[in-house]
């Protein structure tokens, strides 16, 4: 197990988390799933705080602890753009989970959350690849964004209606 596992490893144990390692999977894919256990607690203590502070200004306030943390314990090389991409992906991930792909989901409300958090990952994605200076990608992720807009915009018409 490498430094950054075992501070994990520590880390979920102290919270009273046992995580313990399965041989058949790869050291990686244990560290990978530590580090989202350890997301998970974080989450569920800020969204219980959250709600108990009720003060948007306050929690708003307390976010940018997170992000300053975050800054501190990235390499360098890795721009905030990214960070923004990795977490609308999350975003996208997590309502695609709960709603799944279907054209006619049970809940077109999350569909459209869903939807719309595509469009933020694609953008995000195109802004990176103008920094990169990648010139065949802009255009197929402006096509990708048109089309999840498209989609958005049809459920929320829907609902409208």
């Amino acid at each position: 197990m490498n430094e950054r596992a075992e501070r994990l490893q520590q880390a979920l144990s102290v919270l009273g988390v046992d995580f313990s390692e399965d041989p058949d999977r790869r050291p990686v894919m244990h560290e990978l799933e530590m580090a989202n256990a350890l997301v998970g607690i974080a989450e569920a203590c800020v969204i219980g705080t959250e709600i108990d502070v009720m003060d948007d200004e306050v929690a708003t306030q307390a976010e940018t602890v997170a992000d300053q943390v975050l800054e501190e314990s990235l390499p360098e090389q890795i721009s905030s753009l990214l960070v923004h991409q990795f977490r609308a992906e999350r975003l996208e991930h997590s309502l695609t989970r709960a709603v799944g792909m279907e054209t006619d989901p049970d809940d077109p409300v999350l569909a459209a959350a869903r939807d719309a958090a595509v469009l933020a990952t694609v953008l995000i994605s195109y802004r990176l690849s103008t920094e990169r200076l990648d010139e065949e990608l802009p255009e197929s992720f402006l096509e990708l964004a048109a089309a999840a807009l498209g989609s958005c915009e049809q459920r929320l018409r829907g609902l409208a209606q």
